[in-house]
């Protein structure tokens, strides 16, 4: 979905700043700058805003179905700083791996559920099996529990 005046022109910008938001027991949602691989060309607005799935039962991998409801327990927490970003726009890339983390390479500044500022980096390997013990960020746990894309 975007925003579309009544003559059907897309006036819809990108935000100064990439963010993304560990939601409580849901999904990362992301705005900004945004480039999805994989996303299908007829949801332009995906290129503004998205939510992605992080509990790894979707079955629209990789933007959440709310397929986590009652099933994902995770309080939304990020533990770790980065270092403050010099800018904080640009084209953020989201690249969904087959059976894997989705890679992010751009400026982001991460926000925890609380609404805090958590993190800022240009890289990050994202969990989205939903199984990581340093979630929000991958940590190779979905090789070991089967975890599948498709």
């Amino acid at each position: 979905m975007v925003y579309r005046t009544k003559d059907g022109r897309i006036t819809e910008t990108a935000t100064s700043e990439n963010t993304l938001t560990v939601s409580y027991q849901g999904p990362y949602f992301l705005t900004g700058d945004l480039a999805i691989e994989q996303s299908p060309s007829d949801m332009p607005g995906i290129q503004f805003r998205a939510a992605l799935c992080r509990c790894g039962l979707s079955k629209n991998k990789p933007f959440c179905d709310n397929s986590h409801e009652g099933q994902f327990k995770d309080y939304g927490a990020v533990g770790e700083t980065g270092e403050p970003l010099k800018e904080t726009g640009g084209k953020l890339n989201i690249t969904p791996l087959k059976d894997g983390p989705l890679l992010l390479s751009g400026n982001v500044t991460f926000k925890a559920s609380s609404g805090r500022t958590a993190w800022y980096g240009n890289n990050a390997a994202l969990c989205r099996c939903g199984a990581s013990k340093n979630k929000p960020f991958c940590d190779g746990t979905h090789k070991n529990i089967g975890f599948k894309t498709d």
